[in-house]
């Protein structure tokens, strides 16, 4: 009997990740969630990637030249076993999704933002100052590319105004 139970709900699993008509009653008739569903690929899969760019800002306002913040760690052997950070790459883009459903309505509402907060936040860990008294602050662009497809440039999607070097 329990062989039989296990082998209707493995079936009825597999049933579930079905795209087809058929298969839809089982995941409708599914109330308490018995039969688990995975969603193996996203119904709008990612097209585009996004870039941090920095450059810090002097007094006069003028700024140094733009350099890339890398927010992807080098993968290394230990990290077939523990690797905390394997989600940077998801955490940027949906906190570059928050910033752009937002940048439109005001760089000042963007500004308060707990995504602008938590980007700006790991931007000052990640920027070394250059050793001169007339730095203010930095600046921050979102940089949108297509990846590889390089028949397409890069868009700047988002310039930010001058932020302090440190966190108030």
């Amino acid at each position: 009997m329990v062989r039989l139970v296990v082998a209707s709900m493995l079936v009825a699993t597999l049933g579930t990740q079905h795209p087809g008509k058929m298969f839809k009653r089982l995941t409708h008739s599914n109330l308490f969630a018995v039969l688990p569903h995975w969603g193996f690929f996203a119904p709008n899969p990612a097209t585009l990637d996004y870039h941090v760019m920095a450059r810090f800002v002097l007094r006069d306002g003028s700024g140094l030249a733009w350099q890339d913040v890398d927010f992807i760690e080098e993968r290394r052997v230990r990290h077939a076993v523990w690797f905390p950070l394997a989600r940077q790459k998801k955490a940027l883009y949906d906190l570059v999704a928050d910033l752009l459903t937002v940048s439109e309505r005001g760089a000042e509402l963007m500004a308060l933002t707990p995504a602008f907060s938590v980007l700006t936040a790991h931007v000052r860990t990640r920027l070394s100052p250059p050793g001169r008294e007339d730095v203010t602050g930095f600046q921050l662009a979102i940089v949108e590319s297509t990846g590889y497809d390089t028949s397409v440039p890069p868009e700047v999607r988002i310039v930010t105004r001058p932020q302090p070097l440190t966190s108030r």
